[in-house]
C-alpha cells in the first residue's frame, strides 16, 4: 500500500493500529482496500493516507531533517525519540487520570 503511494516518510507501527507516520502518531486502518487514519493532531479527521501524504509530507521530510541536525541522530533515532515521547504522554495521561480517581475517591471517603 505504501509503495503505490511513492512516500519516504517512515512508517512504525507502535503497537496495535497506532502507527508513527512522519512525525506524527495516527491510527490506521484497512477499508475498502484504502489505509484511513485517524490523526489525533489534526482533531481527530479520518483521511485517507493519499490524502495525509499528500497535505503532510514536505513538511514532515523538512520536520525530520531539522530535528536530525539540530540532535545529531539518525531518522531511526529520531523516530524512535518521537515514539517514546508519545509512550510518556500516554502514560502521563493515564496517571493523570488515575490520580484524578484516588483524589475524589480520598475525597468521597473523607465527607
Amino acid at each position: 500500500m505504501l509503495a503505490t503511494c511513492q512516500s519516504s516518510l517512515p512508517v512504525i507501527n507502535i503497537r496495535g493500529m497506532l502507527y508513527l507516520i512522519g512525525t506524527e502518531k495516527a491510527i490506521c486502518d484497512l477499508k475498502n482496500q484504502r489505509v484511513i487514519m485517524k490523526v489525533q493532531n489534526l482533531q481527530n479527521s479520518l483521511l485517507r493516507l493519499e490524502q495525509f501524504l499528500q497535505m503532510n509530507e514536505h513538511s514532515m521530510r523538512v520536520s525530520l531533517c531539522k530535528l536530525m541536525i539540530k540532535k545529531q541522530l539518525s531518522l531511526e533515532q529520531v523516530c524512535e525519540r518521537l515514539i517514546v515521547s508519545d509512550k510518556q504522554e500516554d502514560d502521563e495521561k493515564n496517571i493523570g487520570k488515575i490520580m484524578q480517581k484516588e483524589v475524589k475517591k480520598s475525597q468521597t471517603s473523607h465527607r
